[in-house]
């Protein structure tokens, strides 16, 4: 399937096709999800009757990629609470009236200007103000999870969060523009470390949760990492970060006994320096963040709460909004 998408938008792309809008039809709408989990960011996704899609919808609401649903009013996977076009019928359309409805009611949702597709490699990184990177992805999800929980649905789910609450007005660079994808994450880690080289002089936060697997585990602390060579405007950034996340009971952590000072350096209470891939030197301010141990029961049990957001049409994670707002009040300040 990798091969098929990258000759598809190979395709598109020799042939100076800017905007693309994806339409699937049934259980096409695994397609879309494929699409979005192996990072292409379309212009546009058209689901039409593809049973319980909330997960679809959400995540371009999220990505702010305009979404556009049809079901079928006797559909009986018809499950969300908005659809774009109900017509009368079941799950297909039979009749040349619908047709002729539907057309009419998708065209301006067609011919409104969309963003240009592409990926995080397709875009200039000189046009960018901000790079956000969230953590984990691959196999790897599988190793940092616990009970129902993945660290990488975390982190995604909080870079969308710091993106949309205090970032909008930015030109910002989502180094993940999918949830996790299964391709290997050694792959996966050499393509976000080569944004961050190449971006040089954009300031970067990538977000983690961190886990222990001590029995003992290190109760709501957080910790802010910076290069091995930290400079001052690194220290300033973590420090920011570490003051507000302590102000939602997330004091940095003091220590890493397990580790040698020859892999993390403590530089004051919760900033360490480390060797990581992506903590390389740059010359723009540079923190790797965990932001809890969310294999903590307490945390756990936060982060576990989900509420439907009416207005928004949405899933959320209460926790995560407080994460996102002190990591957003750090960065205006």
């Amino acid at each position: 399937m990798k091969e098929f998408f990258q000759a598809v938008f190979q395709f598109l792309r020799e042939n100076g096709v800017k905007t693309v809008a994806s339409w699937s039809v049934s259980a096409g709408v695994q397609m879309q999800k494929q699409l979005l989990r192996e990072g292409y960011r379309v212009s546009g996704i058209i689901d039409q009757v593809g049973g319980l899609s909330t997960s679809l919808k959400q995540y371009c609401i999220r990505q702010r990629i305009p979404f556009f649903s049809i079901r079928g009013i006797h559909d009986l996977d018809h499950a969300e609470d908005s659809v774009n076009f109900l017509y009368r019928g079941g799950h297909d359309i039979s009749t040349p009236e619908d047709f002729d409805a539907l057309f009419k009611k998708v065209a301006p949702f067609l011919t409104k200007k969309m963003k240009t597709w592409g990926t995080p490699e397709s875009r200039p990184l000189k046009d960018i103000d901000f790079i956000l990177d969230a953590g984990h992805t691959g196999s790897s999800l599988d190793a940092n999870a616990f009970r129902n929980i993945k660290e990488s649905d975390l982190t995604f789910e909080l870079a969308s969060l710091v993106n949309k609450e205090c970032l909008s007005k930015k030109k910002i660079l989502l180094t993940r523009s999918g949830q996790p994808s299964w391709e290997d994450p050694l792959e996966t880690l050499k393509r976000r470390q080569a944004i961050l080289t190449k971006a040089d002089r954009v300031r970067a936060l990538s977000l983690h949760f961190n886990a222990s697997p001590r029995i003992e585990r290190s109760k709501n602390l957080s910790s802010a990492f910076v290069p091995w060579e930290a400079n001052s405007q690194d220290i300033d950034f973590a420090r920011k970060l570490i003051r507000e996340l302590t102000a939602i009971n997330l004091p940095g952590k003091e220590s890493y006994p397990e580790f040698t000072e020859q892999i993390i350096n403590k530089l004051e209470p919760g900033i360490f320096s480390r060797k990581l891939a992506l903590l390389k030197k740059r010359s723009a301010a540079t923190v790797l963040l965990e932001s809890a141990y969310y294999d903590d029961e307490q945390e756990y049990s936060r982060l576990s709460n989900r509420q439907w957001m009416v207005e928004e049409g949405l899933w959320q994670r209460p926790r995560l909004k407080q994460i996102a707002t002190a990591i957003c009040s750090a960065l205006k300040n």
